[in-house]
């Protein structure tokens, strides 16, 4: 979204994502920080670590999703949401 344009960081983990990996992820990235030091006190981050496993956890139980774009997640203090999302799965035209 907006921030990863802005803040040019992007960061990859392959694989299955549990929350011990989902929070390693978050934490030595740049949004992580973020998260974790907002005004007025952390916004959701666990929020975010479930929505991250979500993910993993769709892309273990349907192989054929080749990318999930979600954009934006809107996080709070309270609460993570992601507002829209596309998913592209592979073609099969035999």
């Amino acid at each position: 979204g907006v921030w990863t344009e802005m803040l040019d960081s992007v960061s990859v983990h392959v694989g299955p994502m549990d929350e011990a990996a989902a929070r390693r992820l978050l934490n030595r990235s740049q949004v992580g920080r973020m998260l974790s030091n907002a005004r007025g006190g952390a916004l959701d981050v666990d929020g975010v670590i479930r929505a991250l496993c979500a993910v993993s956890d769709i892309g273990q139980a349907h192989p054929e999703v080749v990318a999930i774009d979600i954009n934006p997640i809107m996080v709070s203090k309270s609460r993570a949401v992601a507002v829209d999302a596309v998913i592209q799965r592979t073609t099969d035209n035999t």
